[in-house]
């Protein structure tokens, strides 16, 4: 089965990469892409308060698992509240084996990927058998049985258990040094707020690269219909499945990430309602567009600390509260998300004002002629009787698109 998925997906990586790199956006696209990056980068500078600073490099890192969220459910329609759980999966396994094998960083985290990605795995084999709200449910419960594991694993000695128990665990030693750079977060937040950027950067560049994919067409043939996917031999569940584990891929870097931006971890971190708040990241900013869970998590992220700046601080309770009417609102007036509402905004307003600046056709453009062709007469035709009418598409576009499908379904 790998090797299949490796012959379907794996050999045109590089060419994928190549188009992805010769593709031209749009003057509109180019302006945003790059305003976005001047004021990612120059951030530090910008800002005087080391509290928005601090703000961006947490939202930084639940914007790397959002992606792995956005791409669940943009490529495949299922919406995970378990992705708070396994944040916290990468995070528990950064910390453990720190405390129990003295392992830093760099050694943990490709560990605390793989072994996110496996407990989405064996939480997707069970939870995608049901979609919708029921699966929604299920992933709530997850996250929810996460909480309880850790907070009592080891009964009465919880505390002295693996977990740290309700307590939790404390990481003492800060990220390792690259090239003579130190990210200890206590001397200085700016290097960590740079390391975050740079696997943020990273996130961005595989995001872009499954989606464009055949791996990624596959995923939204099944997400646009389903049965006909079947009908053309695509393993749906084992498609689903792999999804899930992609996105527990990313939730892992984003934890071990967490654990040494905290240095100390706890069950109530990663409970329910930071997994609905990860929804609520990916609902607003849109999961179909590449900046739409960077989007997101900056509006979640910085949203409450203007409000406060301006003199209108909310209290815990009152931010549930807005983050809820936001959700319903994104639901109702924006099911794609807003950058995917704007898009289409700017879209509309585009085609309409070229429609209003386009002048009429003068005589030497045939205004004055009859629009209308004119018809042959009764029993006449254009196009002689013995000859067929033209097929849609040519006979080798045909014959490429049935050997695409049966590449597909053969994978």
């Amino acid at each position: 089965m790998i090797a299949d998925l490796w012959e379907s997906h794996g050999r045109s990586a590089s060419r994928r990469l190549a188009r992805l790199a010769r593709r031209e956006l749009t003057p509109a696209q180019t302006i945003i892409w790059t305003a976005l990056v001047v004021v990612i980068v120059l951030f530090p500078t910008i800002v005087s308060s080391s509290r928005f600073l601090d703000v961006a490099v947490t939202y930084g890192i639940f914007a790397i698992c959002l992606y792995g969220l956005g791409f669940l459910y943009g490529q495949t329609n299922y919406l995970s509240i378990a992705h708070s759980a396994l944040l916290g999966v990468g995070a528990y396994t950064a910390a453990i084996l720190f405390i129990q094998a003295g392992l830093g960083f760099w050694a943990v985290l490709p560990l605390a990927a793989l072994l996110a990605m496996v407990a989405a795995l064996l939480l997707g084999y069970p939870a995608l058998r049901v979609s919708g709200y029921h699966f929604v449910i299920v992933t709530f419960a997850a996250c929810e049985l996460f909480v309880l594991a850790t907070r009592n694993l080891g009964g009465a000695e919880a505390r002295k258990g693996l977990t740290g128990g309700a307590q939790g665990l404390d990481i003492t030693e800060p990220v390792g040094q690259v090239f003579g750079q130190s990210f200890d977060i206590n001397l200085e937040l700016e290097p960590f707020y740079y390391l975050v950027i740079a696997f943020l950067f990273v996130t961005l560049i595989v995001t872009q690269i499954l989606v464009a994919s055949p791996l990624g067409r596959t995923f939204r043939a099944i997400r646009e219909n389903e049965p006909l996917a079947r009908s053309v031999g695509i393993r749906a569940n084992w498609y689903k499945i792999l999804a899930f584990g992609i996105s527990g891929l990313f939730a892992g870097v984003a934890g071990a990430l967490f654990a040494y931006k905290l240095r100390h971890i706890a069950p109530d971190l990663f409970n329910s309602f930071e997994g609905v708040e990860l929804a609520l990241m990916v609902l607003l900013g849109g999961s179909r567009r590449l900046m739409g869970p960077l989007v997101g998590a900056i509006i979640v992220g910085f949203l409450p600390e203007i409000l406060d700046v301006i003199g209108i601080g909310l209290t815990p309770f009152q931010r549930q509260i807005v983050f809820g009417a936001l959700l319903i609102a994104v639901i109702i007036l924006l099911p794609h998300g807003l950058v995917q509402g704007v898009a289409d905004l700017y879209g509309v307003g585009k085609r309409s004002l070229g429609s209003y600046l386009r002048p009429p056709p003068g005589p030497e453009d045939g205004g004055g002629a009859s629009a209308e062709p004119e018809e042959p007469p009764d029993g006449e035709s254009d196009q002689p009787a013995d000859e067929p009418a033209e097929a849609v598409g040519t006979g080798e576009e045909t014959a490429e698109a049935d050997q695409e499908a049966e590449q597909v379904g053969s994978s």
